[in-house]
């Protein structure tokens, strides 16, 4: 049993991975730093407008961070819920669970199905 609220773990991390989109947050992230990065290069503004973009450009990316970080509980919370019910219903005690995915083995035979999974995926969907 221990096994498959494991598996529920993992899944659930997926999912909550996925429909809370922090990939594109963190793109957008990206984006706007490199956008920062060449407003700071270009030689035809002047050191207001410089000043300017980079002042707006910080205050998008703690924003940004702010959203990543409460995505990041999200995930991790939806992860815990079915090691949580699990051990609330009595099916399985939470530090069995817990100390189940902590073992290297299952942490590799999991990243392994992870990885696999996300590539069969991406190549069915082109």
């Amino acid at each position: 049993m221990t096994l498959a609220v494991t598996a529920l773990s993992v899944l659930a991390f997926l999912v909550a991975f996925q429909a809370l989109g922090i990939v594109a947050k963190a793109r957008e992230a990206i984006e706007t730093s490199r956008q920062t990065a060449r407003v700071m290069g270009d030689t035809t503004l002047d050191d207001d407008a410089k000043e300017a973009a980079v002042q707006n450009a910080a205050k998008t990316l703690m924003i940004g961070f702010g959203g990543l970080v409460l995505r990041i509980v999200g995930i991790l919370g939806a992860a815990y819920v079915p090691i949580f019910l699990a051990d609330a219903l009595g099916i399985v005690p939470q530090d069995t669970t817990l100390g189940f995915m902590l073992r290297i083995d299952v942490i590799l035979a999991s990243t392994v199905i992870v990885i696999a999974g996300v590539w069969l995926l991406a190549r069915m969907r082109r």
